[in-house]
């Protein structure tokens, strides 16, 4: 099976937020919906993600993190706001 969609639910505070990787052939899209991303800012939770840290996910898609983890060291990034 093929997965071009993973999605995390990070905790940020009393909050959470939900951050979405897309994979289009070679490029994958983030998104996330905290304020700071819909400003079109390079947000904490699409960092840390990106920089590997798993600390504040709270719950999605788990069984896909080495999938994940694939894609984000062999793949270009880009962000989506």
């Amino acid at each position: 099976m093929v997965i071009n969609q993973i999605t995390f639910y990070v905790k940020d505070g009393d909050e959470s937020h939900e951050v979405v990787f897309t994979r289009k052939d070679n490029i994958v899209e983030v998104s996330c919906s905290c304020p700071a991303a819909s400003y079109g800012l390079h947000c904490k939770h699409r960092l840390n993600l990106l920089m590997g840290s798993k600390k504040d996910i709270i719950d999605g898609d788990l069984e896909h993190i080495p999938a994940f983890v694939n894609w984000i060291s062999n793949l270009e990034i880009q962000t989506v706001p």
